[in-house]
């Protein structure tokens, strides 16, 4: 069993992941209280959405999926996480699981006690604060993001979806330029995002890559121009 609050690397990771790095030795400790790390085989499930799961997530390794399942069946792909990124504030307060999340390959996820995470969020104001500001700013993405979705022509709301997408993007993404990012996602996971079929997404995506927008790879879609992304979504 892996001690978590002796691993340093498990320690640089969290701080970075909670608190940009700035998370002093006192409280990471009180943090790791009861802290375990979670292994997962390739396509096992963490847990199902709507289950009681009162834990913050830190992926240590591999690669983790959070979804939805539409009343139809449809699985709707919410977004993908990668080493050092987190979710889980929100059963961290309510106490049920949001998504239900899948290992998209082996994968170790560190496990953090709701009743640590309340108990350092009392103890210090200025990262409680922090971290409300993360959570506001994902909300008003995800509000521009629904707003969007709901008047955009189809071109227009792919564009948006990419440029959704890049900002929820993990650190350490940027590539050749400041608007070069690689989303490491497959065209598969974006329809699936979007509700629509791989054939119709894919029509718009190789406009948008004529245009120099973006260039499709294997598995992966590069973003090069934000800005022409920015002028099909509109003002």
């Amino acid at each position: 069993m892996t001690d978590v609050k002796s691993d340093p690397a498990i320690r640089r990771l969290v701080s970075a992941a909670i608190a940009a790095g700035d998370l002093g030795p006192d409280l990471l400790d009180r943090l790791l209280v009861g802290a375990r790390v979670n292994r997962l085989a390739n396509n096992e499930i963490l847990v199902e959405r709507g289950v009681l799961f009162p834990f913050l997530v830190v992926v240590l390794e591999g690669e983790l999926e959070l979804s939805i399942t539409a009343h139809t069946g449809r699985r709707h792909m919410i977004a993908r996480l990668s080493k050092g990124q987190t979710y889980g504030f929100v059963p961290v307060f309510e106490g049920k699981a949001v998504y239900t999340s899948r290992a998209l390959a082996p994968t170790a996820v560190l496990l953090i006690r709701r009743e640590a995470v309340l108990d350092v969020l009392h103890a210090d104001a200025a990262l409680a604060v922090r971290l409300l500001h993360d959570m506001a700013e994902r909300a008003r993405m995800l509000f521009e993001f629904i707003s969007y979705q709901a008047t955009l022509p189809p071109l227009g709301r792919v564009a948006n979806t990419l440029l959704t997408l890049i900002g929820l993007a993990p650190p350490g993404t940027a590539l050749s330029s400041p608007e070069a990012i690689d989303l490491r996602l497959t065209q598969s996971d974006i329809a699936d995002m979007m509700g629509v079929s791989r054939q119709s997404l894919h029509r718009h995506l190789k406009t948008l890559a004529s245009s120099g927008a973006i260039v499709l790879g294997y598995g992966s879609i590069e973003v090069r121009d934000v800005a022409a992304l920015q002028r099909c979504v509109g003002p």
